[in-house]
């Protein structure tokens, strides 16, 4: 029954969205340390389209090249962390860290001009693509999806982070450790990386079909 439960915990977290929570307007900005409004009803800094005003306002500059390179870190109401990163020449990223216990981010591209290129959900400290994604030209119209789901085979990530909570390496009721674990999927294998305390690291291999363990190494990083 525990186990039941679990599984379901990890499907509401992952189908879960933070995008468009135009309801949040007050957040801390890390450049400042200040609590302040950062959107309006008009003005949402998660919506499709980046607001580059916003950025330009809250943003820590730094030259490069002709242009500018932008870094901005806050904290929603919600306990949403956002960092979004780039320049007006090769366009800007955006990530958007749910409250703990979610393992997943959202992570987002814009064009220079501030439209959405490209959405979607990331995993295992972001090798990990999940789910539906969708990608846009520069008209801001969308021009396909892609579901990453189908890439998985029989034990998918669902089943992985299963089996990382019953190692005892994260908690999927709590969100312990999420930032400790990475992975990643390639010839129908997980391949699992986490780091515990005191440098030891732990490495999974897996079989992607029926979740086997191949193999489990553990070493102590030098400090």
């Amino acid at each position: 029954m525990k186990k039941i439960v679990i599984i379901l915990i990890i499907l509401a977290l992952i189908t879960s969205s933070c995008s468009g929570q135009t309801q949040t307007l007050i957040a801390t900005n890390s450049c400042n340390g200040q609590r302040e409004i950062i959107t309006t009803q008009n003005k949402d800094i998660m919506a499709e389209r980046l607001d580059l005003e916003l950025l330009e306002q809250n943003a820590k500059k730094i030259p490069s090249g002709k242009s500018f390179s932008y870094r901005w870190k806050f904290v929603t109401d919600d306990g949403t962390e956002i960092e979004i990163d780039g320049s007006e020449e090769k366009g800007f990223n955006e990530k958007q860290f749910p409250p703990k216990p979610a393992f997943f981010f959202i992570y987002k591209e814009y064009y220079e001009n501030g439209n959405l290129r490209l959405k979607g959900k990331c995993m295992g400290g972001g090798a990990t693509k999940i789910g539906e994604w969708e990608f846009y030209n520069k008209e801001n119209e969308l021009v396909s999806k892609m579901n990453f789901d189908e890439n998985y085979g029989k034990f998918g990530y669902n089943e992985l982070l299963l089996f990382l909570h019953q190692e005892g390496q994260i908690n999927l009721e709590t969100g312990k450790n999420r930032e400790k674990v990475s992975f990643g999927y390639e010839d129908k294998k997980w391949w699992v990386s986490f780091m515990g305390a005191g440098g030891l690291r732990t490495e999974y291999e897996l079989d992607g079909e029926t979740g086997e363990v191949l193999s489990k190494k553990e070493f102590r990083l030098k400090m």
